[in-house]
């Protein structure tokens, strides 16, 4: 979908190399792959962000940017949801408990 959303491979390429990222680092992963850290991320918040990898959530910047102009409107809602919870309000409502090795949820 990157390819075909450009109009050419070169500027494709241009931009991967421009984000420290190539086309081999997408075949890492599948879009369930992306649908389940979008629901770590709506669970867990920056919690999640150690489980996901710095690399897939710099890959997953790439596609919301690279595909925000597509025409698929469905995808494009999703694709800008799923950047609004990547980058959200951090959790700051939890208790990390070193001596119990836990994290405990804090009410407000």
């Amino acid at each position: 979908m990157l390819l075909k959303n450009n109009r050419s491979t070169e500027l494709l390429n241009a931009h991967l190399l421009a984000n420290n990222l190539t086309l081999e680092a997408f075949e890492m992963w599948t879009g369930f792959d992306m649908v389940n850290d979008f629901y770590k991320l709506r669970s867990a918040d920056q919690l999640a962000f150690t489980d996901i990898g710095e690399n897939r959530l710099k890959a997953y910047q790439f596609i919301c940017e690279e595909l925000k102009d597509i025409t698929d409107e469905k995808l494009k809602l999703w694709l800008r949801i799923f950047e609004k919870s990547r980058k959200g309000a951090p959790s700051n409502h939890f208790r990390i408990d070193l001596e119990a090795d836990s994290i405990k949820n804090i009410t407000p």
